[in-house]
């Protein structure tokens, strides 16, 4: 019996990352077509659409939207946008809610670093947020993080802090959607905790809710292995 091939896949990345973030889970799976959203090139919300759009264009045929953490926010705007273009939502680190208030504080601190000068990029200190303790000293990790937020550097994390505060709170209109969503949450993910995951899943209909035990919000990197498994589960044949 002939295997079913996957109908196209298009990847966005989170805040400050690039490909790099996506290439161990991509080497771990078999994609019978893909593309990637380069965020990091936008200047603002709408290049970051009109980045998207663009990627899904080279398909004649509705496409699985996969989005880290930024690229959730962005994916989940797409779909909203032109759902009839959209096979299935796959959301990784991402809370549809919006931004907390401690959140807001924290992107405007950054901001203010960065008109000042003062802003000296990813630190190890602040790689805590982000990375499980079991990984904290692994270099496939860390070391990806540090060297992705020194090349894409500090004018790219303010254009995309930028215009993407405030974020919309998208949970009920994503409820709306009648194309799967698949909601993809790290167990020690400080950025988009499991209870905020919880509440979309319970929200949302056609919902799928997976955890990623051994992680953290940098899930992609720590457990690549796994989200490759998952996301795969998650696609589209035809």
């Amino acid at each position: 019996m002939q295997k079913q091939q996957n109908i196209p896949a298009v990847f966005l990345p989170g805040t400050l990352c690039d490909e790099r973030v996506w290439l161990p889970v991509w080497r771990k799976m078999q994609l019978d077509s893909k593309t990637y959203v380069p965020l990091q090139w936008a200047e603002n919300l709408d290049h970051m659409l009109a980045l998207t759009a663009d990627r899904v264009d080279l398909f004649s045929t509705k496409v699985d939207l996969v989005g880290y953490s930024l690229g959730g926010y962005v994916a989940s705007l797409y779909a909203l946008e032109h759902p009839e273009n959209v096979a299935s939502l796959t959301l990784i680190g991402y809370n549809s809610d919006g931004l907390t208030k401690p959140e807001m504080q924290q992107r405007a601190a950054i901001l203010s670093a960065i008109k000042s000068g003062a802003y000296s990029g990813m630190t190890r200190l602040r790689l805590k947020q982000f990375v499980d303790n079991s990984h904290a000293d692994n270099p496939e990790v860390t070391d990806t993080i540090i060297q992705m937020s020194e090349d894409l550097g500090a004018a790219t994390l303010r254009c995309q802090i930028q215009a993407t505060t405030p974020r919309k709170v998208l949970t009920g209109a994503l409820a709306k959607t009648a194309f799967p969503k698949h909601i993809i949450g790290a167990e020690n993910d400080l950025v988009a905790p499991l209870v905020n995951l919880q509440k979309m899943h319970s929200t949302f209909n056609h919902s799928k809710l997976t955890l990623v035990k051994d992680a953290a919000h940098m899930m992609l990197l720590e457990q690549p292995e796994k989200l490759a498994s998952i996301i795969e589960a998650s696609l589209t044949t035809k």
